[in-house]
């Protein structure tokens, strides 16, 4: 791997296209030929059109990134992909990479450690695989590297001050989390999140005004006209106060969560003791391996002959390699339950620790205690699931503006009071710790037409 990165790294210095990952939309790699002609990019005339309108789009005219997706839509542009629809970060991607004024650039990012998260992204694994984050690197750390430009300099650097300019508005009228559960909701059936979105006032019943909680999938304008999920939408008020009085019960009875614990303990310990224990293993392969190197003794003095020794010794390392795979069980089985028994020890501490701020109405308080609590909240046509995580180390406090939960941790899932429609019965792995009936939902919740799920392959 180092030597590969020296390598890299080497090559970008010397103006090599090669060592990048591949063109960008509006160029086509040409891979290094067998006479010595080293890789190039070709410019694709029909994708670097489009690439000089997006451009001037958004220097020239000043659209947005939406006004841009817009304009492609019209214009029946497919991206590159092949989808009538284009993504406003594809679009943010191209707008900012610098190949299309003649200098792709090696490093525009790099790895950091791992950053926290609210919760995993779609279709991604709650722990980071390689236990690392990636992040943009400093204009000024990468190295450039000449390619045939689309665009001229001058209308690139007029995009990306245009790009800044937005970025600032978005943010002077930002207003901070608007919705108590933002960020931990996330659509059961297509896994795109859930996002707060207000009634207007004139489709509003009674005047009143209120939210409900949306299914990104369900945002025609997101996927080229065609909505991949039919998941409802849930009133805000009512997922709030549900999720909130199930923090409330589930931390006023901290000895509903010790039972769950110590019953795990009980699983876990059922389970090692069916298995074979770490000493009487350890004692096996010493045996085996004494027994291969006397029979590797006698076959080297000539006692026993080839087709003799063949196949014992490989039925010898067949069974060396299954103790210790054994071995690894039973040392995995002792580390969860030692991870269990610490989660029992621990569990009325935690509580204690955040049953003192339950009381508040403080809405950054409560969406703290939620954010730290509550791992991810799952939202199915018919019922609604909160998972829930308890961190089994030593810092059970929870002040504002911390991020203290974040790491490895043991979920529990609890059913909620209140679902979309009503409930299927609909089990869970061995995580769940309540299963209570569900209601029916609000009269002036509104339902969306059925439609065909054609880009969700059900439940996950």
């Amino acid at each position: 791997m180092e030597r590969n990165r020296r390598g890299k790294l080497h090559g970008a210095r010397c103006g090599n296209v090669g060592v990048l990952s591949g063109a960008p939309y509006g160029y086509r790699y040409i891979r290094r030929q067998p006479d010595g002609t080293p890789a190039q990019y070709i410019v694709n005339l029909h994708e670097a059109s489009v690439v000089r309108k997006i451009f001037s789009w958004a220097g020239i005219e000043r659209l947005s990134l939406g006004g841009v997706v817009r304009r492609l839509a019209e214009k029946g542009i497919e991206s590159a992909t092949g989808k009538p629809g284009w993504d406003r970060s594809t679009v943010w991607g191209m707008l900012k990479n610098p190949a299309y004024k003649g200098l792709a650039v090696f490093g525009k990012t790099k790895n950091c450690a791992p950053r926290p998260r609210v919760r995993a992204a779609r279709n991604s694994a709650d722990i980071l695989k390689n236990g690392y984050s990636v992040i943009r690197s400093k204009p000024d750390d990468g190295i450039g590297i000449p390619v045939p430009a689309i665009i001229n300099s001058a209308l690139f650097l007029t995009v990306n001050e245009q790009l800044e300019e937005n970025r600032r508005h978005a943010r002077q009228g930002r207003r901070g989390a608007a919705y108590l559960l933002q960020g931990l909701t996330v659509c059961g059936h297509c896994r795109y999140a859930y996002y707060g979105k207000k009634v207007s006032k004139s489709a509003a019943k009674g005047g009143a005004q209120y939210s409900y909680y949306h299914c990104t999938g369900t945002d025609a304008y997101r996927f080229g006209g065609i909505r991949v999920c039919d998941n409802k939408q849930v009133r805000t008020s009512m997922l709030d106060e549900t999720v909130w009085a199930q923090v409330i019960a589930l931390l006023s009875e901290p000895e509903r969560l010790k039972k769950e614990y110590e019953q795990r303990l009980t699983q876990a310990s059922e389970h090692s003791g069916q298995t074979a224990d770490a000493e009487r293993l350890k004692k096996q392969e010493n045996q085996l391996n004494v027994g291969r190197s006397r029979l590797i003794d006698s076959f080297a003095e000539g006692l026993i002959g080839k087709t003799d020794f063949e196949p014992r010794i490989r039925v010898m390392t067949l069974r060396l390699a299954e103790l210790a795979r054994q071995r690894v069980k039973v040392k995995q089985a002792t580390e969860n339950q030692h991870e269990l028994l610490l989660l029992v020890n621990r569990v009325e501490d935690f509580a204690a620790a955040v049953t003192e701020r339950l009381s508040t109405d403080d809405f950054l308080m409560k969406r703290e205690i939620l954010r730290a609590l509550v791992k991810r909240i799952e939202i199915y046509r018919d019922e609604i699931v909160v998972v829930f995580r308890v961190n089994p180390g030593n810092d059970t406090s929870l002040e504002a503006g911390s991020d203290k939960t974040y790491g490895r941790s043991l979920p529990d899932c609890l059913r909620s009071n209140f679902s979309p429609l009503r409930r299927t019965g609909r089990l869970l792995p061995d995580f769940h710790l309540f299963h209570r009936s569900s209601c029916k939902p609000h009269l002036d919740q509104l339902y969306n037409r059925a439609i065909n799920d054609s880009g969700s392959n059900g439940q996950q």
